[in-house]
């Protein structure tokens, strides 16, 4: 009996770490202030546990540093991952496409490790950027600790656009405190 109630109240516990908190907003344009426009000197984000939120405006021309980009970076801790990238909203125009890229690591101007690629536009809103079956190059698994960079680009009207980064504990560091605990009940109530 006292083992079947810790079995629950662990797999209760494992649940509740792999949900995410509460959303927060990283960084608001509107309040914030522009991300860099500048490849080689990207804003640099914090990123929570949970849901974080990312809102700007972009419009073009793409020009060498002026305008046209919205630079940022951000690091994923260790044991924890990013499980989606996802488009919340975009426009106001809806015939209209910006570029998204990921990229690994902290890039310059030369823009490094392309790893992701997807165009934002309305009929993209809700997807996962990073993994989408339609995405330019979609990614096999979610990212795991590291620096990564996003670029997004725009070559004609203003887009308002919002994008979600959302962090999860690594599914191995919980299902080990699971597992633990299961082996050492398991294991006292052999030796009593």
């Amino acid at each position: 009996m006292f083992t079947h109630r810790l079995f629950t109240l662990a797999a209760c516990a494992f649940s509740l770490s792999l949900a995410t908190s509460q959303g927060a907003i990283d960084w608001n344009e509107s309040t914030d202030g522009d991300l860099s426009d500048n490849p080689a000197a990207p804003t640099t984000l914090t990123l929570i546990t949970g849901e974080n939120s990312i809102i700007g405006s972009i419009f073009g021309p793409i020009v060498s540093n002026v305008s046209g980009y919205d630079e940022a970076t951000f690091t994923v801790p260790q044991n924890a991952q990013v499980f989606s990238v996802t488009l919340e909203s975009y426009g106001p125009d809806a015939t209209n496409m910006s570029l998204f890229n990921l990229y690994e690591g902290a890039v310059g101007a030369d823009l490094g490790n392309l790893i992701a690629s997807e165009t934002l536009d309305v009929a993209h809103v809700g997807l996962n950027l990073v993994e989408a079956p339609a995405a330019l190059m979609p990614l096999a698994e979610p990212l795991g600790p590291g620096v990564y960079t996003m670029d997004i680009r725009e070559g004609g009207a203003a887009q308002d656009y919002e994008i979600s980064v959302n962090v999860i504990p690594e599914p191995s560091v919980p299902l080990l405190v699971i597992l633990g605990s299961f082996l050492l009940v398991t294991r006292r109530r052999r030796d009593s």
